[in-house]
């Protein structure tokens, strides 16, 4: 049985394998995700690919109990909610191509 406290374990190790993942993707093919998805500037991916990738080091922290404040965890909620933010943002307004909506409806779900 799985308590509720090893079902966040869970959901924050896969926070952080996912977005751990992400922002490597992000580094390592900035130039090509960035035309792909019709963002002008390589360079915002690659700050957003570091940002993941501290992100990610923080929740598996959290996931690992290595940190073991409550306050923390509503942090990571609030960062996810305002990553869903900002996509529902760039989506409103038009930036990103038709390839790029698909990625995004990909990784949404």
């Amino acid at each position: 049985m799985i308590t509720q406290h090893g079902l966040l374990q869970k959901a924050l190790a896969s926070n952080a394998v996912f977005s751990l993942l992400c922002g490597v993707l992000m580094l390592l093919f900035s130039a090509k995700i960035s035309s792909l998805i019709g963002v002008a500037d390589p360079i915002i991916l690659i700050i957003v690919g570091l940002v993941l990738v501290f992100f990610s080091l923080f929740v598996m922290g959290l996931s690992r109990n290595w940190l073991k404040r409550h306050s923390f965890v509503w942090f990571v909620i609030n960062m996810d909610f305002l990553w869903v933010l900002g996509t529902a943002l760039l989506v409103s307004t038009g930036t990103l191509t038709a390839k790029g909506n698909i990625l995004r409806r990909v990784a949404a779900s």
